[in-house]
């Protein structure tokens, strides 16, 4: 018989390239299946230094979080995503009248996740 352990199911993978001339335009920085229930859980956009040049997308399972871009708060529910660049005047966070917030994410770094990133910013196109 199979035994499964749901706190296995929750994992974050970070991945650290040799940056060189030839660098791939879009790399996997990160990615992960969260839970969090602690206010601690706190990311301002403009004080990640070390991870400049990241493009974020994160998706809602359960429970929710809040988003600040430019000092505008959106809840994040259920279904709710998220797509932001490092560096940015944006915070997320959970929400304090919550107890967790389950969510996916990816970060992406390189040339091209960036390029991309000026694109969608740009354009009319809303997640």
């Amino acid at each position: 018989m199979l035994n499964f352990n749901i706190d296995s199911m929750y994992k974050n993978f970070a991945y650290r390239f040799i940056k060189g001339p030839q660098s791939p335009p879009v790399e996997v920085y990160s990615l992960g299946w969260q839970i969090q229930n602690s206010l601690a859980y706190n990311f301002d956009g403009m004080k990640r230094h070390d991870e400049s040049g990241n493009c974020i997308f994160q998706y809602t399972l359960s429970g929710s979080g809040v988003i600040e871009f430019n000092g505008q708060h959106h809840i994040l529910n259920k279904g709710d995503a998220f797509l932001t660049v490092i560096p940015s005047n944006h915070r997320y966070y959970l929400s304090e009248n919550c107890e967790k917030w389950e969510f996916i994410f990816i970060t992406l770094t390189g040339e091209y996740a960036i390029s991309e990133w000026g694109k969608y910013k740009n354009s009319s196109v809303k997640l």
